[in-house]
């Protein structure tokens, strides 16, 4: 599986997720005596492939700060459809997930930069700055709070090391609790990742970005409207 179809996945996921937060609630399954709303549990693929490919990408970018940029300007242009779509109005009580995104991004920069400066000291600087960052997901209450930055810089970290790279998805998801721990089921199309571009277009790039936004404004006005 190319990048392309591991974000067209992750993509899709998000797009169940969201359809079933907002509309479909009552859509369950029993299992381990209780009930889950089942594309609520399909959404949770969406952010582990997300976030092992900002580690990914994060290592190959020509650019970081384009790449950072853009996750910023996305996430601006993303905040209100994100608020009016899932919780009905517009507040800053909540940032939308290309925030968590940018400082996931930010944290392993930091760690690059002081590794490389200074091997020795320079990863104990670098996990500082990676918590910095997971302190400002979490005072930003950003999605998945700072345990998302912790997951994208952990998705850095044991790149390859695979057994630890899922033992510590294991801690981050169960963690967060609720439907979470379902999100280890991202490691599956992330398995058979084959570091491969596939389609890349300049124009489908954008439409990956474009998508988030967009998918939650639809959301947001059929929810008005219904």
């Amino acid at each position: 599986m190319n990048a392309f179809w591991l974000k067209v996945t992750a993509l899709a996921a998000m797009l169940a997720d969201h359809v079933g937060a907002v509309f479909f609630g009552w859509l369950t399954v029993s299992l381990f005596g209780n009930d889950w709303e089942i594309l609520r549990i399909i959404g949770r693929i969406a952010f582990p492939i997300l976030a092992y490919q900002i580690a990914e990408g994060a290592g190959h970018t020509s650019n970081w700060k384009k790449y950072a940029l853009r996750l910023l300007l996305f996430g601006l242009i993303s905040e209100i459809p994100y608020d009016l779509a899932l919780y009905g109005t517009f507040s800053w009580d909540h940032q939308n997930v290309y925030i968590t995104l940018l400082l996931g991004l930010l944290a392993i920069r930091a760690d690059m930069y002081f590794v490389r400066k200074d091997m020795t000291t320079g990863r104990l600087k670098g996990i500082m700055a990676a918590v910095l960052c997971m302190a400002a997901g979490w005072g930003m209450r950003c999605d998945y709070s700072f345990f998302g930055v912790l997951l994208i810089y952990w998705f850095y970290l044991t790149r390859t090391e695979p057994i630890m790279m899922v033992l510590g998805n294991a801690v981050i998801e169960f963690s967060m609790g609720g439907l979470q721990p379902f999100g280890l089921l991202g490691l599956v199309p992330i398995s058979f990742y084959n570091h491969q571009k596939g389609y890349h277009g300049k124009w489908m790039q954008y439409a990956f970005y474009l998508f988030y936004p967009v998918h939650l404004a639809v959301i947001g006005c059929i929810r008005f409207l219904v």
